[in-house]
């Protein structure tokens, strides 16, 4: 049983800002050091977080009532209330709070014995825990087609469901927990009309950030026509506040890919939401990471659907992500007025606990000693390269094949051992979307920095005049490369760059970098160590300015028949045969696959219920086919091709749409025709295309 530990601050007067701590009826006072502003982070959470928890239990009295509570009550529920008076508090990163009083220090907001949530004085009841069956989500994913426009970077729907999907299905009964995704376009008026059918939680996930016309914050929702909808926090609470049945609670995802900047991308939105009757709101008062967005959201609803406590869940889903070292904890922001922070009551729990079963989801990248990892022939072909300073290593092949998990157990193989360091850039986080040529190659220069322990001085580095290339090049030769040690520039999902207006300019200084190798010491200090998933003769016209033709190619094959017997003792699977026979005809090998079809079966879904839901929109790889579903109706030139292969079983090589269906995945070379890559892909496409 958590106390509740009430802490409120109130307006600046001359002494500073009030501060009462309210605990079981006591009520302690004392001032916030006016020292915490302006509040300018470092690098370090860790250290922000106690300098933060410093400035606020400065005063004697609060320090002295803080340690107090503390032996009273070990395990304290604490609810941050800032009033709208100070609204200057609001966007200092609180969830960083760390406690340098215990030992270790608590992370409050990390903690599972101290839940942390922000407070605001509304009118508006608490509201019951939701104990009526079935609980029912909502998920929301705006994905228009002109992000690009806006320099932002297209989200992957398929990925985002997938997210959600891997939740539901370790829901031991269906019926206790719906969770629909809305169809695209993700328009406001889809969200009301949905919203009719009783939903009690609201996922969205979207793109988010001051309005391009005005100072009011957005959401990048779709049109009808599926391109950019502003939906202002006005918009979206109108259209609340004529719903019968308000959602109890709303996860609001900035799926945003930039890392640095300090824009508050939702300020104003929860607490809004909050005021028009929402019980509980979480949402991001920053951009936040691709992937960090993606595992907090995984590891809360996981653990609300275990125990039904929003604020539990928080705090559990950001140590989660500060144990995988993924950047950004601080960054979700649980807003609540609910007794006891209780969400969900009744029966418990909506999923299985899997905590005791040493699992992984096929879902992202690997870890580099995971049990799950099966080495390929590529691996060996990769490390020789690897070994040998001056190569530059080119990873082709299809999504979800392993290239990024390859390249991570490289790059953890080198250090461990050939002692040589490595800067890992995934494009997917990074981001593509910047405000102009000069500040992305400016911020590629300082997370170089960064990742080395290097002291950025792009600044002062960045005047000599020039293309940005021509800068950076520079930047990396007279000041990165003498003061480190060999490393390797790992730079994974490249090929996102070609949504860029400078692809041809960054492709070509990569070239340049290995051209440099053959007359420049300092270059052969740096190991070029690429990913890409299209075809590299269509990322840039001039072959000769293309580091792709002159790198080591590793390309990445299907598990054989021998593979995935290894595999299958890993997943601790005793399958007869026979099942593994099938398997391996349904898959025909495909990594991701096999992988998710051995992990269903390991987590208990029955071999019958895997080989007919296989092709399925309900089944278990439904959002991975779900993508080239959309992949072939946005390229209505592959439908012919499609339904060629439907009808005859296969069809000649002589077509620029075969070779890019081979390319991406869909289709492969046999007894020189190209037939669908396994049977999954063949029985989902022929009952979406055979008679259209």
């Amino acid at each position: 049983m958590y106390t509740e530990i009430k802490i409120r601050i109130l307006k600046k007067d001359e002494r500073g800002y009030p501060v009462e701590i309210n605990s079981q009826g006591q009520v302690f006072e004392g001032y916030l050091d006016s020292a915490v502003l302006p509040w300018v982070g470092t690098a370090s959470p860790i250290e922000d977080g106690a300098r933060l928890f410093a400035h606020l239990f400065a005063d004697d009295t609060l320090k002295k009532a803080w340690s107090q509570i503390c032996g009273q009550a070990p395990e304290r529920r604490v609810r941050l209330r800032i009033d709208v008076d100070a609204p200057e508090l609001h966007a200092i990163p609180w969830e960083q709070l760390q406690d340098g009083t215990t030992e270790p220090p608590q992370i409050i907001a990390a903690d599972e014995a101290t839940p942390f949530s922000r407070d605001l004085a509304v009118s508006h009841p608490f509201g019951e825990p939701l104990t009526n069956r079935p609980i029912k989500m909502l998920v929301m994913i705006a994905t228009p087609e002109n992000l690009p426009d806006y320099k932002l970077q297209p989200l992957d729907w398929e990925t985002e469901r997938a997210v959600i999907d891997s939740i539901w299905l370790q829901s031991p009964n269906p019926a206790e927990l719906q969770i629909t995704t809305l169809n695209e376009p993700a328009t406001l008026s889809a969200l009301e009309t949905a919203l009719g059918d009783g939903y009690q939680l609201l996922h969205i996930v979207a793109h988010g950030k001051k309005g391009e016309h005005s100072n009011k914050s957005v959401l990048y929702l779709a049109n009808e026509d599926n391109q950019v909808d502003f939906v202002s926090v006005s918009d979206l609470t109108t259209m609340l506040g004529r719903q019968t049945n308000l959602p109890r609670f709303i996860f609001l995802v900035a799926c945003q890919t930039a890392t640095r900047s300090p824009a508050d991308a939702f300020r104003g939105f929860a607490p809004q939401l909050i005021q028009t009757g929402i019980p509980a709101v979480l949402a991001m008062q920053d951009l936040v990471p691709v992937k960090t967005a993606r595992q907090f959201t995984q590891t809360f609803y996981q653990q609300l659907f275990q125990h039904g406590l929003v604020d539990l869940a928080a705090n559990k889903a950001r140590s989660i992500l500060m144990t995988k070292g993924l950047p950004g904890s601080a960054i979700p922001v649980l807003f609540s007025r609910m007794s006891g922070n209780l969400l969900i009551g009744g029966k418990l729990p909506l999923i299985q606990d899997r905590s005791q079963i040493e699992l992984e989801s096929p879902l992202g990248i690997m870890q580099p000693d995971s049990p799950y990892y099966l080495e390929r022939s590529a691996d060996e072909r990769c490390w020789r390269y690897i070994e040998q300073p001056d190569n530059t290593i080119a990873i082709q092949s299809a999504r979800q094949t392993g290239k990024s998990s390859l390249m991570r157990r490289m790059l953890y193989r080198a250090k461990k051992e050939l002692d040589k360091p490595a800067v890992f850039i995934d494009f997917q986080n990074f981001g593509t979307e910047f405000e102009s040529e000069e500040e992305f190659f400016k911020l590629f220069c300082e997370e170089i920095c960064e990742q080395l322990n290097l002291r950025p001085t792009v600044d002062k580095h960045w005047r000599k005049r020039g293309p940005q290339k021509r800068r950076c090049t520079d930047y990396l030769a007279k000041y990165i490369l003498p003061q480190h040690c060999p490393f390797i520039l790992a730079l994974d999902e490249v090929d996102l760059m070609m949504s860029t207006d400078f692809v041809t300019e960054f492709f070509s200084m990569l070239r340049v970098w290995h051209n440099k190798k053959a007359s420049e010491a300092n270059f052969k200090k740096m190991s070029l160590f690429l990913s890409i998933s299209t075809d590299p003769y269509t990322m840039i016209d001039d072959v000769h300015q293309s580091p792709f033709n002159v790198a080591q190619d590793v390309f990445l094959l299907d598990f054989t028949m021998a593979e995935l017997t290894v595999l299958v003792e890993r997943y601790q699977l005793s399958l007869p045969d026979v099942d593994l026979q099938t398997i391996f005809e349904l898959t025909s090998g495909h990594p991701f696959l096999t992988n998710m079809a051995f992990y269903q079966l390991a987590t208990g879904l029955d071999k019958e219920t895997l080989y007919q839901q296989a092709a399925s929109d309900k089944g278990p790889f439904a959002s991975h086919l779900h993508h080239y579903y959309r992949f072939i109706n946005q390229q209505s030139e592959f439908i012919p091709v499609i339904q060629a292969i439907c009808r005859y079983g296969n069809h000649d090589l002589k077509s620029a749409q075969v070779d890019q269906l081979i390319q991406k995945g869909l289709l492969k070379i046999s007894q020189k025709r190209a037939v669908f890559h396994n049977q999954i892909y063949a029985r989902y496409l022929k009952d979406k295309f055979d008679d259209q």
